[in-house]
């Protein structure tokens, strides 16, 4: 499970992945249990209590960010529900653009280095070729020669 804050009309504010606390059934509980003033209900109150803890974490934080909290709701969702809420989350998004833009940006300029040296070649094959391309193929391939 995950948690949620949503304006009133459902718009995200806030979400965090997991902090649900995952019951051990009563059986498991007395093997383990080495509290022996503790109950299996005082345990079911406990995982309560963290729970709603987290869930009022994501409720301060809004409020603290200046939401009445009239205004929001808190709830936990599932999975599912929480892959939804994030791919809707406008600075996800924006995330998944700017990851998209770095991609094509890296490979433009793996693109342009592939290149380069082919104009380079082609440049100082032309009669006119400018001496200073000339000076860097001539400084190219001796370098090149190195790595042989």
């Amino acid at each position: 499970m995950n948690r949620v804050c949503l304006t009133k009309d459902g718009k995200l504010i806030e979400m965090q992945g997991g902090g649900n606390v995952d019951r051990v059934s009563e059986d498991e509980f007395n093997k383990i249990n080495t509290d022996k003033d503790k109950t299996y209900q005082n345990y079911l109150a406990d995982c309560d209590a963290l729970e709603a803890m987290r869930l009022n974490t994501l409720k301060q934080n809004a409020i603290n960010a200046g939401r009445l909290e009239s205004d929001i709701e808190v709830k936990w969702v599932t999975d599912a529900e929480y892959l939804i809420a994030k791919a809707e989350d406008p600075n996800e998004i924006a995330r998944i653009a700017e990851q998209e833009v770095a991609k094509i940006k890296s490979k433009l300029a793996e693109l342009d280095l592939k290149s380069i040296r082919s104009i380079r070649e082609w440049f100082v094959k032309q009669a006119d070729a400018p001496e200073y391309l000339v000076a860097y193929d001539v400084e190219a391939k001796a370098e090149r020669a190195k790595l042989k």
